[in-house]
């Protein structure tokens, strides 16, 4: 039923500001696509046309996998340049491997493409998203790509010769599939949608066959967010786990006997005993040694890396959590209403406000589930980036626009000389 108020375990709140971008001029509008198109620009020639930086980064291990399948036929379980195993799902590899047969075995931008593909998807997915939800006009969906874009961790990800920014995509793909997917039920109640759910199950399944166990991060949000968007555990139902879950695990799980075909002990030792065991518990030489405690002594390092690694776009998005929750009369603080509109001309603000509680539950899915393992990076949060920006973007040109003197000003010259820093700190640090 369209308008239908979505019953949720928290209270929600009528009154919010104003219809975004309200008194956002052309000329500005054209400013902010500008800046994101030139955002996207400088992060790949200012990181393509830098000096190489192969040797970073466990860069080697990755393009040598793709090599010995070129030329050794290792399809399943390649070695690396010091002849040890494959520790990682190999996906990556497959993709590049076309990629490098044209480019010639040492061609350093055939290796990464992979990489920049991901990068350009992730890029386009957020600016499509923003523009859908926004009023027409505005310019949410080319700012959130900016943001995303002008922070280290994406600028380093987005052309190494790693698996972090395809699993990126794979999630943040997953994400906006499943949010959809949750919207359009709570609007037309028992619909059937096969085809976004098996999108979203292959979605799952790629993210497996890219890095393994952080697939799970869409299985975990799809179980959370229609609780907290739909009020009710047996939303998720929409999913279809009976079919879908297993069709998920099937490419994984294809690829795993393929190894324990030809290196059972690797199998058991190496991917399960090191990469799985001994990182989430500490105990092995992906952990830290220390054991279990660490759970405790490192909690907080993923929520730091958010707001260290993604400044200064991580105060907006928080800024942003907290103008969703205005204070009432009473002194309580509750979420702001929200309702699914499938319009799809974004003119519902209802909509928008829904895709914000959406981000912070990816946000805190994904930095809750990184955070149970002892071994931790910066980029094992990459994902949250995309949901973050969109935040960040929000807070920008629908709560500052109207309240903080020369706030546009002041966010094309931020992201630009965050832009220009991490240009310059790259050619400084591999020249």
């Amino acid at each position: 039923m369209p308008g239908l108020c979505l019953h949720a375990s928290l209270a929600w709140q009528s009154k919010m500001p104003q219809p975004m971008n309200a008194s956002l001029s052309p000329s500005w509008r054209a400013a902010i696509i500008a800046l994101s198109v030139l955002t996207l620009l400088a992060a790949l020639f200012g990181r393509a046309l830098a000096p190489s930086d192969t040797d970073d980064k466990d860069q080697p291990i990755t393009m040598t996998y793709t090599v010995n399948m070129i030329e050794n036929g290792e399809w399943m379980v390649p070695h690396d340049h010091r002849g040890n195993l494959t520790t990682k799902p190999l996906l990556y590899n497959w993709m590049a491997v076309p990629f490098v047969k044209v480019g010639g075995l040492d061609n350093e931008f055939a290796h990464k493409l992979p990489s920049v593909l991901a990068l350009l998807g992730c890029f386009v997915l957020l600016v499509w998203l923003g523009q859908w939800i926004d009023v027409p006009g505005g310019a949410l969906g080319w700012l959130t790509g900016a943001f995303f874009l002008a922070n280290y961790t994406i600028f380093q990800l987005g052309y190494l010769a790693r698996t972090d920014m395809l699993l990126t995509f794979w999630l943040l793909l997953g994400w906006v599939i499943a949010t959809v997917m949750i919207g359009r039920v709570t609007q037309r109640p028992g619909i059937a949608m096969p085809w976004p759910c098996a999108a979203f199950w292959m979605c799952v399944a790629l993210a497996g066959l890219t890095k393994g166990p952080p697939a799970l991060v869409l299985v975990v949000y799809a179980l959370i967010a229609p609780r907290v968007l739909m009020g009710r555990w047996a939303a998720a139902s929409i999913f279809g786990w009976w079919w879908g879950l297993p069709l998920a695990v099937l490419p994984s799980a294809a690829w795993i006997y393929g190894v324990w075909l030809e290196e059972p002990e690797h199998l058991v030792n190496q991917l399960w005993g090191e990469e799985v065991f001994g990182r989430v518990t500490g105990l092995g030489d992906e952990g830290n040694r220390r054991g279990p405690v660490d759970f405790f002594l490192k909690l907080g390092h993923m929520p730091a890396y958010y707001l260290s690694r993604f400044l200064p776009w991580s105060i907006l998005s928080i800024l942003a959590v907290i103008e969703l929750f205005l204070r009432q009369p009473d002194g309580s603080r509750r979420w702001a209403q929200a309702q699914w509109a499938e319009s799809g001309e974004g003119e519902n603000r209802e909509t928008r406000l829904w895709w914000l509680k959406a981000s912070l539950i990816m946000l805190i899915v994904v930095i809750a589930f990184f955070s149970l393992s002892t071994g931790k990076r910066a980029a094992y949060i990459a994902s949250v980036y995309g949901p973050g920006s969109l935040l960040a973007a929000w807070w920008v040109l629908g709560i500052a626009l109207g309240r903080v003197p020369r706030v546009l000003p002041l966010t094309v010259l931020v992201t630009i000389i965050v832009m220009t820093v991490m240009i310059v700190y790259r050619w400084m640090e591999f020249s």
